[in-house]
């Protein structure tokens, strides 16, 4: 029921360390504000049936 939020969290935490490798400006690591962000976002049942 949660993997949605899982796969939200892996997908930020990879965003952000690409981002930092790309010289963009982003933290090496997700920020609580990240996790909030994630955790405040809807899940959709189709991400869990997947």
């Amino acid at each position: 029921m949660r993997r949605s939020v899982v796969l939200a969290a892996v997908a930020v935490m990879s965003l952000s360390s690409l981002g930092c490798m790309g010289g963009m400006g982003a933290p090496p690591a997700p920020t609580p504000a990240d996790y909030a962000a994630v955790l405040a976002t809807p899940s959709r049942p189709a991400d869990d049936r997947a």
